[in-house]
């Protein structure tokens, strides 16, 4: 078998098991998701890391917030690979709230959409992005209204990254 395969296998295993120990009562299935998530990069989980993400997280968030659902544990790896996970938040936070447009979609979807572009994109650029999501998104709802939902809206954000003009990409999504 491909040794690097077994290696990255037993880094995964390992993660997993130092997740959960660290947070014993997340969901396993995000568990995983945070083992992987550090596997991809090829590193081992920092756990002190995440848990000092998570009190970053208690500090600045509501206790029925989003970045504390079912998106946390991704949510704490980024925030724990940033340079400054406290301003990684703080920005988060502000792109979300920037999405005023989208008052109807759930918020995790905002907040996947916000990563999406912190990601591709400097903080200055945002304004302008979040509008071409939005009208990305609404080009969809209005060419599929029936199957257009909330869900679509990380994938708005991953084209209103691109340089690409609004209008050619609601085409090529035709």
């Amino acid at each position: 078998m491909n040794t690097e395969l077994i290696r990255r296998c037993e880094l995964l295993v390992n993660n997993r098991k130092a997740i959960q120990s660290a947070f014993k009562w997340d969901s396993e299935t995000l568990s995983l998701a945070g083992s992987s998530f550090y596997v991809g990069l090829d590193m081992e989980a920092d756990t002190e890391k995440l848990k000092a993400c998570e009190n970053i997280l208690k500090r600045k968030a509501g206790i029925f917030s989003e970045y504390r659902g079912n998106l946390k544990m991704p949510f704490l790896c980024k925030m724990a690979i940033a340079e400054d996970p406290e301003r990684y938040f703080e920005e988060i936070d502000s792109i979300v709230k920037q999405m005023k447009a989208l008052k109807w979609i759930e918020t995790s979807y905002k907040v996947m959409a916000a990563i999406t572009l912190h990601d591709y994109l400097t903080m200055d650029q945002m304004p302008a992005a979040i509008n071409k999501m939005v009208a990305l998104y609404q080009g969809m709802k209005a060419n599929h209204p029936w199957i257009t939902s909330g869900e679509d809206v990380p994938f708005a954000a991953i084209l209103a990254a691109s340089e690409i003009d609004t209008e050619t990409l609601n085409n090529e999504m035709e």
